[in-house]
């Protein structure tokens, strides 16, 4: 049974110059080379935010390091001029299988210094994952498959801060991020373009980072309730929400495709997990905050929805490498909500002689805080990293 280890980490990584008061450098070098000795073995696909490249031979260290501990494939973001005034992304997909496509949507200035100066972007990956053989039998005879299945992975990182200007930014992101996925998977989830099988419908769409919103609502301390802002980035992801920028006569105006989307972390584990943190933990050092803003989401097409099972146990400017151009999807009815503590997709044949795919679950799903010893730093990261595994 295949079984395929993911992580999603903002890892800060700042560019030079660029770093906490009293820190060395934010000891970026030695977290870089702490975490490619005992976390590299750990995963399969690790999709980092804030890995900068700009100004720095850092991301090609990792990179390097990373190859040497069996991650062959890489997908990153596009380099940018420094003196245009602007940064890269920050975003790289490191994986030990195969990366067979990949773009980007670079997004337009953000609000606050580091948001204006970083080409905040989404990075899509589409990773072919290892076969699992499959018992095919026919009217004449019983044959060994093995169909190709791909993993369509999105990563990004939003604007941050809550300042009136930087909430209609981040807003726009959450459309501009939902425009690019519907275009790269082709607004029909029968005809993703880089999967031609007739399979890829039922393929892993999953989008992950740092999204910059708080899942956690004000009121409940424990995380389960949902905070406004990220319900209304979900509507837009789903495709609920109106997109005041659709064409007219683009389905009166909503977003093209409508998806069925999980919220992984807190499907299976009931509750918002804190995902941020302080690089530097203990007294005289200022509380870290209480926010949950790295995901994992689940993108599953409604009209391809498959059987679940439940074991008991859901700026003004732009400025982009892709067309914006939207096109108009079917709009099927929505799927139920699954229950919790379950993510497990049954895939049927689409005719009776074509084998099942096998069930992808996502088990295993956990936050990894990244903590250390004996170093000036308490963790890798001001961020957990959030992790799962895919099994199928």
């Amino acid at each position: 049974m295949p079984r395929v280890r993911l992580l999603t980490l903002n890892f800060f990584l700042r560019p030079p110059g660029i770093s906490e008061r009293g820190s060395q450098g934010d000891w970026k070098n030695e977290r870089l080379a702490l975490f490619a000795a005992t976390q590299f073995a750990q995963y399969d696909v690790i999709a980092l935010q804030e890995t900068f490249a700009s100004l720095s031979g850092r991301r090609a260290t990792l990179i390097a390091l990373a190859r040497q501990h069996g991650f062959a494939y890489v997908a990153e973001g596009k380099p940018h001029r420094i003196w245009a005034l602007r940064v890269d992304a920050g975003l790289i997909v490191l994986s030990r299988f195969p990366v067979v496509a990949r773009d980007e949507w670079t997004f337009g200035r953000g609000t606050e210094i580091g948001d204006w100066l970083a080409a905040k972007a989404v990075l899509y990956a589409c990773i072919e994952l290892p076969n699992n053989s499959i018992e095919a039998t026919t009217t004449t005879t019983t044959t060994t498959t093995t169909p190709p299945r791909r993993l369509h992975l999105f990563s990004t990182h939003f604007q941050s801060t809550d300042t009136p200007r930087a909430l209609v930014l981040r807003h726009k992101q959450y459309i501009e991020a939902k425009r690019f996925i519907d275009r790269t998977l082709g607004c029909r989830a029968q005809d993703y373009p880089c999967c031609n099988d007739g399979r890829s419908a039922h393929d892993p769409v999953l989008f992950v980072g740092d999204m910059n919103v708080d899942a956690r609502h004000a009121d409940d301390p424990d995380g389960v309730q949902h905070a406004d802002e990220y319900l209304r980035m979900l509507d837009i992801y789903s495709g609920r929400a109106n997109d005041p920028g659709a064409a007219p006569g683009e389905g009166g105006g909503d977003l093209a495709l409508k998806w069925h989307v999980t919220d992984v972390c807190h499907e299976r584990l009931g509750h918002h997990p804190i995902t941020t943190s302080r690089l530097r933990l203990g007294p005289g050092q200022p509380d870290p905050d209480r926010k949950c803003i790295d995901f994992v989401l689940s993108f599953t097409h409604p009209s391809k929805q498959p059987q679940r099972r439940d074991d008991g146990g859901g700026s003004d400017e732009v400025d982009g490498d892709s067309e914006a151009k939207d096109k108009v999807g079917q709009e099927p009815e929505e799927p139920p909500v699954p229950k919790q503590q379950q993510h497990l997709h049954e895939l049927q044949p689409s005719s009776p002689d074509e084998p099942a795919l096998p069930p992808i679950a996502y088990e295993n799903v956990r936050i990894e805080k990244f903590l250390v010893q004996g170093q000036p730093f308490s963790a890798l990261s001001d961020h957990f990293g959030v992790a799962l595994d895919m099994v199928w």
